[in-house]
Order: C-alpha cells, then structure tokens, then sequence
C-alpha cells in the first residue's frame, strides 16, 4: 500500500476476505475482491478486468505417509477436476 501511496485513502482495514465482501456490501467503500467471491453478488459491480500480479497457482499437499492410500488419490483426483470446472469462474470475466 505504501508503494501505491494508498494508506492515505485506507480508512478501514480487515484481514479476511469476508470481512472485505461484508465492507462492501455495507458500503465503505472500493476493495479488490476475487471474482469467485463478488459475482455471486448482483449489488457488486466489478470495475476492472483480473488483475494479473494478484494471480496465484494453487497447489494441493498431502502428507508423505499418505502418498499410497487410493482414497486420498480419489479425492485428489475430484478436487483437481472440481477446481479445473471452475477455472472460468475462479480467473473472473473480462469486462466487454
């Protein structure tokens, strides 16, 4: 924020996207939000496209001693193709 000169615009600052969402929603004020999180949301209007620098992988982890058991395997392999149907909806639209 510093870098940005934006702490002289911040006037409430919260640690949890939720708190953020319900910011918002509350009217304070702008916020950079997920896609995933505010579309869902018809009083919230996206202003920008994604932002590119706040893009992240996501990577799943499982103990060592895990790493044989078919189970967790089955469960590894429905979360990477439930997240991969979601990839549209987790990157966010492009505004028109």
């Amino acid at each position: 924020m510093d870098s940005n000169r934006l702490n002289e615009a911040c006037v409430y600052r919260v640690d949890t996207l939720v708190s953020v969402l319900s910011a918002v929603r509350s009217g304070m004020g702008l916020a950079v939000l997920p896609c995933y999180l505010a579309d869902g949301d018809s009083d919230i209007v996206q202003l920008t496209d994604p932002i590119p620098e706040l893009e992240y992988g996501l990577w799943f982890l499982m103990h060592p001693d895990l790493r044989g058991v078919v189970r967790i395997h089955a469960l590894m392999d429905f979360l990477t193709e439930a997240i991969r149907a979601q990839k549209q909806r987790l990157a966010g639209p492009l505004l028109p």
